[in-house]
């Protein structure tokens, strides 16, 4: 199977897979003040926003959707909503995020059933891997007696063998887990595992960050790192400690 950068090389702009997402933004128009809105749509070359701001076509627009590194291009669409721009060069990145954020939420949909009350979910942050790849934390607040959950949810653009996976590892300063695996399979033309992290985890690894080791039938190994920063924003966020980066909705209530 193709990796997503392998199907997205050579696409025209007219044919390229127009993703629709409303992720969170900011964008300056001819060098001026900067703005707050969301995207409409984006491709691998061009990016729609939601904006209020008046824009005429050929605009310098420069812009940053979440924590990915900021895009430049030209306004070649004035729409009702917003605008659209043709970027400056070929971005991936925005796209592999773009999917990333649906393939998590659909996960997250799926899994959201039971005793959990409600759930805190983060933003994606870019690993260190071999291959572009992202990860992003989700805990499932659930009933007091039960206590919550912590998952990690990892993507990436390589094509993991993962019907062939021997075990998944959780290393953490000197100690390592075998892994709670959750899910691992494809989507989206996306590798993705999820696993569960318990509380002492989620407070050591943001101390000394963590990687994830996937072990394949073959002895061959997948190896990502995650730096301890986001890690540590994300938990104290969780406690009300810093400015939340997390988005909370209501999943389902207990019975009786």
């Amino acid at each position: 199977m193709k990796s997503r950068i392998q199907q997205l090389r050579g696409v025209s702009r007219r044919s390229a897979e127009r993703i629709a997402t409303a992720q969170k933004v900011t964008y300056a128009v001819n060098d001026g003040p900067i703005h707050s809105g969301l995207t409409i749509d984006l491709t691998h070359n061009s990016l729609a926003i939601h904006s209020a701001s008046h824009v005429k076509r050929g605009d310098f627009v420069s812009a940053q959707i979440e924590n990915l590194p900021p895009v430049e291009g030209r306004v070649v669409r004035v729409l009702e909503e917003g605008f659209a721009i043709q970027l400056a060069g070929v971005n991936y990145a925005i796209v592999a995020h773009a999917q990333c954020e649906r393939a998590a939420k659909t996960l997250s949909k799926e899994r959201a059933v039971g005793n959990v009350l409600s759930q805190t979910t983060g933003v994606f942050f870019r690993l260190v891997a071999k291959q572009p790849a992202w990860a992003r934390f989700a805990t499932e607040h659930r009933a007091m007696n039960i206590g919550d959950r912590h998952f990690l949810t990892i993507v990436s653009e390589e094509d993991l063998d993962v019907d062939n996976v021997s075990n998944v590892w959780v290393n953490i300063d000197d100690s390592r887990w075998v892994a709670r695996l959750i899910r691992i399979g494809h989507r989206d033309h996306l590798s993705m595992v999820v696993i569960a992290l318990n509380d002492w985890q989620m407070r050591m690894a943001a101390v000394y960050g963590l990687s994830v080791c996937i072990v394949f039938e073959d002895l061959k190994e997948w190896t990502a790192a995650a730096p301890l920063k986001p890690v540590a924003n994300y938990l104290e966020a969780l406690e009300g400690k810093a400015t939340p980066l997390t988005a909370e909705r209501k999943c389902s209530q207990p019975s009786g």
